[in-house]
């Protein structure tokens, strides 16, 4: 029988408290990524909304404004 990945990081000498705190810092930064990937698809949504006489407003050229929706969500 396999010890798991925590059962050999305790026989290690790394403390149980440890391996909770490194899953939960990564966690922590899943999350983050997930709510700024969020967001950029939110405001594109709105940047594609914009009519041209917002865009000029805002100084953005339809250009500008195809070139940020042409990206990925994680850009």
């Amino acid at each position: 029988m396999q010890d798991n990945d925590i059962t050999s990081a305790i026989k290690n000498g790394v403390s149980f408290s440890s391996v909770c705190q490194c899953a939960l810092d990564k966690l922590k930064l899943f999350l983050s990524a997930l709510r700024l990937w969020k967001e950029k698809r939110r405001t594109r949504y709105y940047l594609s909304e914009m009519s041209p006489h917002m865009l000029k407003d805002i100084g953005i050229s339809e250009s500008e404004r195809q070139e940020e929706l042409g990206k990925k969500f994680w850009q």
